[in-house]
């Protein structure tokens, strides 16, 4: 569908008064899609941390962007799962003293209960 001016009018409506080109988009909208690739540049990294890289990535039978890649890529999965994993341990250790005090509160019910018991049949001896 083509964009005609006076469409291109009507969907600026929302963004007060700044014209928006409708193949871009309103101004200061992520513009990549989830699933989209991007690219980086790295400058100032040493020859012999390059030749390095290069030699693990002929390890592997990839090129050296594949495993830069992968490695960026699985470096940040690797601090999300920190965080998961903090957020586990977390709730474990309420877990753990929660059980504790029913542990406790369980103990404290049982011998209740037996010194009931214990009266119960002094009394009833008697």
């Amino acid at each position: 569908m083509l964009f005609t001016p006076k469409r291109a009018r009507r969907s600026a409506a929302p963004f007060r008064g700044k014209t928006v080109n409708p193949r871009v988009g309103p101004p200061n909208e992520k513009r990549t899609k989830q699933g989209e690739n991007m690219n980086i540049m790295v400058r100032g990294i040493d020859p012999a941390a390059v030749k390095k890289i290069d030699e693990l990535a002929k390890k592997q039978n990839i090129s050296r962007n594949q495993f830069l890649a992968s490695l960026i890529n699985n470096y940040a999965a690797l601090e999300e799962f920190k965080s998961y994993q903090s957020q586990y341990e977390t709730v474990i250790k309420q877990c753990l003293q929660v059980i504790q005090q029913n542990s406790h509160i369980e103990e404290r019910l049982l011998r209740y209960l037996e010194s009931e018991d214990n009266e119960d049949t002094q009394k009833s001896v008697l």
